[in-house]
């Protein structure tokens, strides 16, 4: 019998799966593959509206910090960061994205994850 199952939150699986299982782990995504991911999704607006750099800080100075700051963060997580802040700022008539403007949707995805850990079977 072969099952596959994936989960961002294997901490919470019962250990009696863990036990009966062989396990193969994917890294999270370094610093690196997660601004390209959000470099993806933010570029899919580009059409409707600038993204801009924060105009105090050089490119490279700038994402290494929105790397930073996604760290623990999952691709999926990541997307739903740049979805929300895309809809917000189209939805708010602007017709400018400040990276640095990210910051709250960034710490609503953390928070959120935090909130949604279950602690793991005994």
């Amino acid at each position: 019998m072969l099952i596959i199952y994936a989960t961002n939150l294997a901490e919470s699986l019962d250990s009696a799966l863990h036990n009966r299982t062989q396990t193969i782990n994917f890294p999270a995504p370094g610093q690196e593959e997660r601004i390209k991911t959000l470099e993806k999704y933010l570029s899919k607006a580009a059409d409707s509206f600038d993204i801009l750099l924060n105009p105090k800080m050089k490119k490279e100075k700038e994402r290494q910090k929105l790397g930073k700051a996604l760290d623990g963060l999952t691709q999926r997580q990541i997307k739903k960061i740049a979805s929300i802040a895309v809809e917000e700022t189209f939805l708010d008539g602007k017709k400018k994205l400040l990276l640095g403007k990210l910051d709250p949707y960034i710490e609503d995805a953390k928070t959120e994850s935090k909130n949604t850990l279950v602690p793991a079977a005994a």
